[in-house]
């Protein structure tokens, strides 16, 4: 049996850009100082997205709802496709 073993080291976070939906570009910039929710997802997903977007949702609206008991910031759903 062969050994396999860790090639490198994963990259995560860091600065990114991405377009958003209207063709302007979106980056790390916009979401500082920013509470988010950043979902991984397929636009045409019949099954499992539709489902997680409502949650994602729901708990935006939760966070809207609740400032008047200290929550403080805004929660911004970044859905990435």
């Amino acid at each position: 049996m062969e050994k396999s073993g860790a090639v490198g080291k994963p990259l995560i976070g860091g600065p990114f850009t991405l377009i958003d939906t209207d063709g302007r570009p979106f980056s790390d910039k916009d979401l500082l100082g920013k509470y988010y929710l950043l979902y991984f997802g397929f636009t045409h997903c019949p099954d499992i997205c539709p489902e997680e977007l409502s949650k994602i949702g729901e708990a935006v609206e939760y966070v809207k709802r609740s400032k008047g008991d200290g929550v403080k910031g805004e929660l911004v759903p970044v859905f990435v496709t």
